[in-house]
C-alpha cells in the first residue's frame, strides 16, 4: 500500500513539469485504493471478522487524528520555510522506515485459522 504513495513522493522530489501533479495525484489515488480495498480484509484475516466493526472504528479514527496531524505538521514546515522538495525529502523517509518496518515483522503476523 506504501509502494506508489512513495513513489508519488519520488515524483515530487525530483521532478518540476505541470503534469508532475497529474503522476502524483493518480500514485497517491493508487496508494489509497489500495488501503481501502485491502485495510478490511487484513484486519479481518489478522483478526477474524468478530471485532471487525471495533477494528474499524478504531482505524477510522487514527485516520482523522492522522489527516488532522499532518495537515497541521505540514503548515507548521511551511510556516517555518521548508520547501516541498524538504517536506517530500522528510515523508520519504518516513515512509521508507514504515515500510522497512513492515518488511521485518511480515513473517510475524500469524492470520487467526477458522
Amino acid at each position: 500500500m506504501n509502494i506508489p504513495l512513495l513513489l508519488s513522493v519520488i515524483v515530487i522530489i525530483y521532478f518540476n513539469h505541470p503534469i508532475t501533479a497529474f503522476v502524483f495525484l493518480g500514485l497517491i489515488g493508487v496508494s489509497n485504493g489500495f488501503a481501502n480495498v485491502l485495510g478490511s480484509s487484513t484486519w479481518a484475516e489478522i483478526y477474524g471478522v468478530k471485532y471487525i466493526g471495533s477494528i474499524k472504528a478504531l482505524t477510522t479514527a487514527l485516520m482523522v487524528f492522522a489527516t488532522a496531524f499532518g495537515t497541521a505538521l505540514f503548515g507548521v514546515l511551511i510556516d517555518r520555510g521548508f520547501s516541498i522538495e524538504q517536506i517530500a525529502i522528510i515523508s520519504s523517509i518516513y515512509i521508507s522506515i514504515s515500510l522497512f518496518l513492515l518488511f521485518l515483522i511480515r513473517n510475524k503476523l500469524n492470520p487467526i485459522k477458522q
